[in-house]
């Protein structure tokens, strides 16, 4: 592996290549597609307004997209089909703050995936690696 991985966050899946995301999405995920995702954001089902602001991250040797995870920045818990409401009050109780909080899920979808998306080579295991390990 190439010593030159870069993470970034987009604040789109716009800023990614279709083609170089759906590589990388098992096709028995339609929900992790690019397409997916995108009539999401371009919906404005996921936004701001709803409380779910996408905050990708992508990593790239060189320029090129080998890795991502599929983030949102969620400002309450609603449409994601884990109930951590019992969480945010206790956080609450204690004087903390529980949201923003930063998840890996598919916007309004009740379905499991593999969400640390990397691009099919020798190098996976590192990428995913890389992905989970970021000291973000």
């Amino acid at each position: 592996m190439k010593d030159t991985l870069t993470l970034k966050f987009h604040d789109s899946i716009d800023a990614f290549d279709l083609s170089d995301w759906n590589a990388m999405v098992d096709p028995d995920y339609p929900h992790l597609t690019h397409e997916f995702l995108a009539a999401a954001e371009h919906s404005q089902s996921v936004s701001n307004d709803t409380g779910w602001q996408a905050n990708h991250l992508g990593l790239y040797n060189e320029e090129t997209l080998v890795g991502a995870i599929p983030l949102y920045q969620k400002s309450h818990s609603w449409g994601e089909f884990v109930f951590d409401w019992s969480w945010a009050d206790a956080y609450r109780r204690a004087g903390l703050e529980y949201y923003p909080k930063l998840i890996t899920a598919t916007p309004f979808t009740p379905a499991t995936a593999p969400k640390i998306l990397t691009a099919r080579s020798d190098e996976a295991e590192g990428y995913q690696r890389t992905l989970l390990e970021a000291d973000l």
